[in-house]
């Protein structure tokens, strides 16, 4: 493996890490959120989001970060994801409450 493989590799692992810590951050404030009860927390988490996708997509913070942004299919797949997890979970929660 050269040292342009290298580095691309390792870019892209970053970027991997970045999507799955964005959904994660996102997902646990999103769990933890009910909404009208806290509006700070709504907040904090649009902020959140934004400032992540900023560091992957706004293209010299990406570069600072070695970082390279997902294709629009992997990001629509990566939030496909996030939404069916959080779906997922509360309709966990939903059950557990009634049983």
């Amino acid at each position: 493996m050269g040292i342009g493989q290298r580095q691309h590799y390792r870019s892209g692992r970053a970027s991997r890490f970045s999507q799955l810590n964005l959904g994660d951050n996102t997902l646990q404030h999103l769990q933890s959120f009910r909404f009208g009860r806290n509006p700070a927390l709504g907040v904090l988490t649009v902020l959140t989001l934004a400032l992540q996708l900023g560091v992957i997509y706004i293209q010299p913070l990406a570069d600072a970060f070695k970082l390279t942004p997902l294709s629009r299919e992997g990001l629509a797949a990566t939030a496909a994801l996030g939404v069916l997890t959080f779906v997922l979970v509360h309709l966990e929660r939903r059950f557990q409450s009634k049983h």
